[in-house]
């Protein structure tokens, strides 16, 4: 089996499948530092993104809008009104947004300058934009799924739109991309396929395909990445694997342990691709397959038992991030922010997210969102933006 850095995390990581023995890691390096805490004037913050120095995030209810600050300092440097769907998207010198208009069920996309907020050009329709996922860039267009079955595309330059499908199934509004090519966990109206792939400049289907798990059952799937070439999505209890190119199948897994010959279920968090595997979460482990093969390359056992729910991964360079919130009575239903090494490291740290309060006595309201910075992260916990030098 071909080695990947991520077969380095701990001593003993290589296995036949899931029920082989575990290894916990071990913190290695102490708690990283805040360099500041802010306390917003809204609550449910969306996802966030950061370039030129400048964080964007938002409101997802009530008045809300959209936020910029400085990375360095914290400091607001613009706001848009209307709550935001499905967090921003960025490129030097730009943040794109899709706000509540107030008016009905109409929202509006934006391309606004990443220093001043000021629009570039704005598009509104009916219903625009999805909870799930914020717009992606490709290939000079700006592609969103909207909750009406719509998805869209806009040119980058003009905000004119340049291509849409009506009538989608969609499984799930978070779309990837690569090569020129966006990929979504549904079908075009008509079609029986349920993961698809679309040109992104003409919006032409360039392959579609039929999500048929390790059982032979069909169904819509979630939790789609794409790298190196091979596109992975989540169906129940499987992880199934495609040419990114053709749609052709790759591989398909089973990724639920087997129990006296039953399948048991085994609930995961979304996918992370680094180091060449595939990496998940179960409450009680974290998990990685290899990218190009689907065999098991690592399981080991989480510092505590997490409320999947709350579980979070986010990837960064050879650092995989987990936010979640420990399951038990006490102080172990509290949320923290754990630092695990892709280098072989395991644990580096774990940070308590939330703070205590005659509410809350061991700070268990979970982190969402998850944004790696150059030399830092930040991270939101209910009505509050932190930023971590580690």
């Amino acid at each position: 089996m071909r080695k990947t850095p991520l077969m380095m995390l701990l001593v003993a990581v290589t296995i036949p499948g899931l029920c082989a023995a575990q290894s916990s890691p071990t913190a290695v390096h102490s708690e990283p530092r805040i360099a500041w805490d802010l306390t917003l004037r809204y609550r449910d913050v969306s996802a966030m993104a950061e370039t030129d120095g400048v964080i964007v995030a938002g409101n997802t209810s009530g008045q809300g809008g959209t936020f910029a600050y400085d990375a360095a300092t914290g400091r607001q440097l613009w706001t848009v009104p209307g709550h935001i769907r499905g967090g921003p998207a960025v490129q030097p010198g730009f943040a794109y947004t899709v706000n509540d208009t107030r008016d009905r069920y109409r929202f509006r996309l934006a391309k606004l300058a990443i220093n001043t907020g000021k629009v570039a050009w704005s598009a509104t329709e009916e219903d625009l934009g999805n909870h799930d996922g914020p717009p992606l860039l490709v290939d000079g267009q700006v592609v969103l799924v909207s909750r009406n079955r719509v998805i869209s595309a806009y040119e980058d330059a003009t905000g004119a739109r340049t291509w849409f499908h009506e009538g989608v199934r969609i499984c799930d509004g978070k779309l990837s991309a690569a090569g020129g090519l966006v990929y979504f966990s549904g079908g075009l109206a008509g079609s029986e396929a349920m993961l698809t792939a679309l040109n992104a400049k003409t919006g032409a289907t360039v392959w579609s395909a039929k999500l048929v798990t390790q059982s032979g059952s069909t169904g819509c799937g979630a939790m789609t990445v794409v790298d190196r070439g091979i596109v992975v999505i989540g169906v129940g209890r499987d992880l199934l694997a495609f040419d990114a190119k053709s749609g052709a199948r790759r591989w398909g897994r089973m990724v639920a342990p087997t129990v006296a010959g039953r399948a048991q279920d085994l609930a995961l968090s979304q996918l992370v691709v680094a180091g060449g595997a595939v990496l998940s979460a179960s409450p009680t482990s974290l998990l990685g397959w290899d990218l190009e093969t689907g065999a098991t390359v690592f399981a080991f056992a989480l510092p505590a038992t997490m409320e999947l729910s709350s579980v979070r991964l986010t990837g960064a360079e050879d650092v995989l991030y987990l936010a979640a919130k420990a399951t038990g009575e006490g102080a172990d239903r509290a949320a923290y922010l754990y630092a695990v090494s892709l280098a072989g490291r395991g644990l580096l740290w774990r940070h308590h997210v939330a703070r205590t309060d005659k509410y809350d006595t061991v700070g268990s309201w979970p982190t969402r969102y998850v944004l790696p910075l150059k030399d830092a992260l930040v991270y939101e916990n209910s009505q509050r933006l932190v930023k971590l030098v580690p």
